[in-house]
């Protein structure tokens, strides 16, 4: 079975001007690939309060994440499609993978829809439904985007009556 590209970003904050630092994306053989991201030089510091509800300084992001160039990098050598798909805050989503694009004055070839459109003989809330039920069975945490990705992986094989085994 061959698995559609899922991304999903961990935001600073939900505001306008937020920064990414986490991001995961799906293979098409399932697997799943994520990472913290350094925080750009030109993106502002965070307020203590903000960092300690992440549970991430922005002094562990920069020792424990990566640049956003080699996110980029890496995101180009897995990704052969213009698409890619996203569960949920499709716009905070583009605007995450956009701010990584932009440190390093790239534009974002990516075209992000949103995940339901993969499954059009179901409501959206009939997904989202169905995604928390099999997160709540494997402990996955919505908060975060590894386990965003998770959670749409056994979803799309759900559907398709398979086993996700990545």
């Amino acid at each position: 079975m061959e698995y559609p590209h899922f991304i999903a970003l961990d935001m600073l904050t939900q505001d306008e001007d937020t920064y990414p630092i986490g991001i995961a994306w799906s293979l098409t053989d399932g697997q799943i690939k994520s990472t913290l991201i350094a925080p750009d030089d030109l993106w502002q510091a965070w307020p203590s309060s903000v960092a300690q509800d992440l549970g991430y300084s922005r002094d562990q992001l920069l020792i424990h994440g990566v640049p956003c160039a080699e996110v980029i990098r890496e995101l180009d050598y897995d990704v052969h499609t213009d698409q890619l798909w996203v569960g949920t805050e499709l716009s905070m989503q583009a605007h995450g993978l956009h701010q990584i694009y932009m440190s390093c004055q790239v534009e974002c070839p990516w075209h992000l829809e949103e995940a339901s459109q993969l499954y059009p003989e179901y409501t959206e809330a009939e997904l989202l439904d169905e995604l928390q039920h099999l997160a709540e069975l494997q402990q996955l945490d919505l908060r975060y985007a590894e386990a965003q990705v998770q959670a749409w992986l056994h979803l799309h094989a759900h559907l398709h009556r398979q086993t996700w085994d990545a």
